[in-house]
């Protein structure tokens, strides 16, 4: 359901996104030819968009909207540790657990910084 999950991720206010409801038919992959619905995401500020967080609210809500087609085990790789996807099955705030990342996310921006280029 697009509508239901655009409002429910725009509730949310992540920094740096907005949400908007599309329908589409996929060519391949999982539901070729068949009408889809989902939520096109638009960078409003790129400076305050954390990927991390986003991810996180993202799987919170497929998890709460669509417990019996969404897998987070299936996706770990895509979430992240087994605890991480353990506190979001438990319905932990996604914000708070993105939240107890920011000291392993500064030590990795201080470690990239040294690599980019400009």
């Amino acid at each position: 359901n697009g509508p239901a999950l655009s409002d429910a991720l725009n509730a949310r206010k992540i920094p740096g996104v907005r949400f908007y409801p599309v329908t589409f038919t996929p060519t391949a992959a999982k539901f070729p030819n068949e009408l889809c619905q989902g939520v096109f995401i638009v960078i409003t500020n790129r400076t305050e968009v954390r990927a991390a967080r986003l991810g996180a609210e993202l799987a919170s809500a497929l998890l709460k909207m669509s417990p019996a087609s969404f897998s987070m085990d299936v996706n770990l790789k895509l979430i992240g540790s087994p605890a991480d996807i353990a506190r979001l099955k438990s319905g932990d705030d996604p914000a708070s657990i993105a939240a107890s990342w920011s000291a392993a996310e500064a030590r990795w921006r201080l470690l990239r910084a040294k690599y980019l280029l400009y």
